[in-house]
């Protein structure tokens, strides 16, 4: 698909662009990355699997390519980020409660220290 879109050479009445879906093409690295990521985002999916159905003069392939895409990124490996997060969360939320219950247990010899002295104790 690198290549099939070009900037458009026309514009609307007031001299902007009908839209800027040309920005999204595989022209080059860069490009196919924001390409991508914008797909990913999943904003303008069905507007992007269009375009690039009319650059290619119709063929299901980007239909295809992109389906997978989201499939691969949405369902497995956003998952997997999600996972990890909660996991990352729930591991830290532990540490932090027995970090707290030392501490409590900190004040509860310091205040038996204080109660009996220093020499009893």
């Amino acid at each position: 698909m690198g290549g099939l879109i070009k900037v458009p050479r026309f514009h609307s009445e007031d001299s902007i662009p009908n839209n800027l879906y040309y920005l999204i093409n595989f022209n080059d690295l860069g490009s196919a990355i924001v390409s991508l990521f914008s797909f990913m985002i999943v904003t303008p999916g069905p507007a992007i699997t269009e375009i690039m159905v009319s650059a290619s003069g119709g063929e299901i392939w980007p239909r295809v390519y992109y389906m997978v895409f989201f499939l691969l990124v949405q369902w497995i490996i956003l998952n997997i980020v999600i996972a990890m997060i909660l996991d990352i969360f729930t591991n830290v939320s532990e540490e932090m409660d027995h970090e707290f219950v030392q501490l409590e247990n900190m004040k509860k010899l310091q205040a038996l220290e204080k109660k009996m002295g220093k020499s009893n104790f």
